[in-house]
């Protein structure tokens, strides 16, 4: 790796399509303003939501009263909680979001308050009307009685016995029970692996610290937004931005007590979502206004009502303790984390916990989780869900390990790596991963090894992983008559996967990326597709366009075989053409056969619907330099290089931008961005003015390697690359600010009042020891 380039590609295997970069199927749509996203659907006849939300943090709701509202001219539908069926009271009603398993109940209560304002912006009632004006007016005349409460914000405040509780039947989930205390602890859990005491016996050197991390926001651009049509046939429509539309509908289904085959979803096109975009919040109150005013209904939230009213990731509090014998063994690992759920369970505390050792072989591990109910907006999924936070406290201490037993801290990592057949914490077994890979792409690369000259300069460097997921997928593919595929699909496209799924496809049939034509269609034109998150889209749905693509070539070759009069166990598809390996004489490419099909038997369309099991995890790590302002603690980053193991890069441009805009997203969630509440639990920086998130102008180019250690568990060995990057930036970003004014930083954001904090009080513990 001698020479350095900004963007590479460490390729272990070459194909003809996987592995290039063809311009995107969608991208002339994007460009010129053609592409319809949520709020751009405006069907006849069309009515304008909006929501009532509450003011408070926590307050019981005594009564509504929307007769006022009901009486304004222009409107035509008023719903609160009670316009939903009734029956949701059983605690084990669950749904399927993907990504995770949340009780029936709570997600209803979240998109409609039941008798109690759990957070600030809590929705609580929806009305339909003949404009936004109106509907605003009709709004602002719905009186609520509330009762405010005492809030709690954090998770270890809330975890107190006699903190202010939630719900009143919230009982805590220990080893799948539920036991009889009422409290605001919604699951608690522990994984152990040898015996972690002994461990730290054997420790020649043992750090200990604690974290706390603020809640943070997905960030994307356009807010979310439905537009429901329940017709008087019965059959409901809902177009929406989404990043699964069979979510969508089967939560629906699930909460408006309507079958899936009276439900139809159809995606607009989606302005980023990193997890945010799974969970419904408007979609149902679309449809109840819909039905009860009789026309289509369109809901889009303001930029505040994404912040107050959407899922952002956790707030969490981590105590950590490593030990490491002095040869340089991590041979104890030990953590309590303590995970914000927002106001209903289900915080991602599971995944953190997976992943927090995950990079690691260590002999002796125990983790000890809480999930914890606050009065925050509900969590949801955002980019490699929870791994971000334990990854910012295990790579910190990391770094710690390895100043204090003089190594370098790329050797320690490499000395304890994990590989394939190591154990995690939790108990799975790694298949094939690029850990090692990476760790020495990081150890390799120029940066690593480059001066950094200058004052209250540094840099760090840090890793992580992300297991993906797999779920089911469908896929069609129909020859057309000129030689060129259509490819049908279900998922929502966040990241460039038509192209990515397309390209897998073009592979098998020896065509051009250029002569797949990708169409993403709603839930009644394919069938069940998992969501568009979990880093899976380009994995299992990818893997569907190869069997569906396999499936076309199966017909290809038997068409060819009966117009030639020869076994179809003679034909074989190379490079576009049809070659029977007994007569070199018969030969014809897919051109030239696809115009013949309708003369020679008919149509030919493959399809395939898979449900993968051969998932690969990703590793992922970068390098930050940093140049930090002693006087106001203000971080300026100077250079970065991200690294990550894509198994097999299929479009390798997608990959680096996804590398990139998670370190974008990385650094923002390292430096600045966090919701700032008051004492009354009112976010008070909710818009992109006062929500600082990182720009062009805050950063350098972000350079990109792309390591290939192929996952054996796809056709290609792919491996998700969607979620992994934003894992390490923190965890650099508090190595590099150490290096440049020698404060370890144990707080998230790293803004330059807490810079300056860490600062005094370590200036403050300098004097006193003396």
């Amino acid at each position: 790796m001698a020479d350095y380039e900004p963007n590479m590609v460490l390729a272990t295997k070459a194909y003809n399509v996987v592995g290039t970069r063809p311009i995107r199927h969608d991208g002339t749509d994007k460009v010129t303003g053609a592409a319809k996203y949520g709020a751009d659907f405006n069907p006849a006849r069309l009515l304008h939501g909006k929501v009532l939300r509450s003011p408070h943090a926590h307050a019981k709701i005594k009564s509504i009263d929307t007769s006022v509202a009901e009486a304004l001219p222009g409107v035509k539908a008023v719903v609160t909680s009670k316009d939903f069926p009734l029956s949701y009271d059983d605690p084990e009603l669950k749904v399927d979001l993907g990504e995770s398993v949340v009780g029936l109940k709570f997600l209803k209560d979240n998109v409609l308050a039941g008798d109690k304002a759990l957070y600030k912006g809590h929705a609580v009632a929806a009305v339909a009307a003949s404009s936004p004006n109106v509907a605003e007016e009709a709004v602002s005349l719905i009186k609520v009685d509330y009762e405010v409460l005492p809030s709690v914000l954090t998770a270890p405040e809330a975890a107190e016995p006699k903190a202010p509780l939630l719900h009143s039947s919230l009982r805590t989930e220990e080893l799948g029970q539920r036991n009889g205390k009422v409290s605001n602890v919604a699951k608690r859990f522990r994984h152990s692996l040898g015996d972690v005491e002994k461990g730290f016996t054997e420790s020649d050197v043992v750090v200990e610290r604690e974290f706390n991390t603020k809640t943070v926001h997905q960030g994307y651009i356009e807010p979310q937004a439905a537009v429901a049509f329940w017709n008087q046939d019965g059959r409901l429509s809902i177009w929406c931005s989404t990043q699964g539309t069979f979510v969508v509908r089967d939560t629906v289904s699930e909460m408006l007590k309507v079958p899936v085959s009276q439900i139809r979803v159809v995606p607009m096109e989606i302005g980023g979502g990193f997890g945010g975009k799974i969970t419904v919040y408007l979609e149902p109150l679309a449809a109840l206004l819909s039905r009860k005013a009789g026309a289509p209904v369109k809901l889009v939230m303001s930029r505040n009502e994404v912040f107050e009213g959407t899922g952002p990731t956790p707030g969490s509090y981590i105590k950590l303790k490593m030990g490491a014998t002095k040869e340089g063994k991590i041979v104890a690992g030990k953590a309590y984390i303590a995970y914000e759920a927002g106001a209903f369970p289900g915080s991602p505390i599971d995944a953190g916990a997976q992943c927090l050792f995950a990079c690691y072989d260590i002999p002796n591990m125990e983790i000890e989780g809480i999930d914890v109910v606050v009065n925050k907006p509900k969590t949801a999924a955002y980019r490699a869900p929870g791994a971000t936070n334990t990854a910012f406290a295990a790579e910190t201490v990391i770094d710690e390990l390895a100043e204090k037993l003089g190594i370098d801290p790329v050797d320690l990592r490499l000395n304890n790596a994990s590989k394939e057949g190591t154990r995690r914490a939790d108990g799975p077994i790694h298949r094939r991963i690029g850990v090692v890979e990476v760790m020495e792409a990081i150890r390799d690369h120029p940066h690593w090894k480059a001066p950094l000259e200058g004052p209250s300069r540094g840099r760090g460097m840090a890793v992580g992983f992300w297991f993906n997921i797999g779920l089911p997928s469908s896929c069609t593919i129909s020859v057309t008559k000129d030689g060129a595929v259509n490819l049908v699909e279900g998922n929502p496209d966040i990241g460039g996967t038509r192209t990515s799924i397309a390209m897998q496809a073009a592979e098998v049939l020896g065509l051009r990326a250029e002569d797949v034509h990708p169409t993403v269609v709603d839930t009644d034109l394919i069938g069940f597709t998992g969501l568009t998150a979990g880093s899976r889209t380009t994995f299992a749905t990818g893997w569907a366009a190869y069997e569906a693509a396999q499936d076309v070539k199966r017909q290809m070759i038997n068409r060819a075989s009966e117009i030639w009069d020869v076994d179809p166990e003679t034909i074989e598809l190379k490079d576009g053409e049809f070659r029977s390996v007994a007569d070199p004489e018969l030969k014809i490419s897919f051109k030239d056969l696809a115009g013949r099909l309708n003369d020679s038997g008919g149509p030919i369309m493959g399809r395939a619907t898979i449900d993968p099991k051969g998932v690969g995890g990703s590793a992922s790590g970068c390098i930050v330099d940093v140049e930090v302002d002693p006087e106001t603690g203000k971080v300026d980053i100077l250079r970065v290089t991200s690294f990550q193991d894509a198994g097999k890069a299929v479009h390798p441009s997608y990959v680096e931008g996804q590398m990139q805009g998670g370190s974008v997203q990385g650094i923002g969630w390292g430096l600045n961005e966090e919701y700032f509440y008051d004492d009354a639990g009112e976010m008070t920086n909710g818009s992109f003015l006062d929500y600082r998130m990182p720009t062009s102008l805050d950063l350098p180019m972000i350079d990109t390697v792309i390591i290939e250690v192929a996952n054996p568990g796809h056709p290609y060995g792919v491996r998700g690359v969607g979620e992994s990057s934003i894992i390490s930036p923190p965890a650099a970003l508090a190595n590099a600010i150490y290096r440049a004014v020698g404060v370890r930083m144990n707080v998230l954001p790293m803004n330059p009042g807490a810079v300056l904090e860490a600062r005094w009080g370590k200036e403050a513990a300098d004097s006193s020891d003396k």
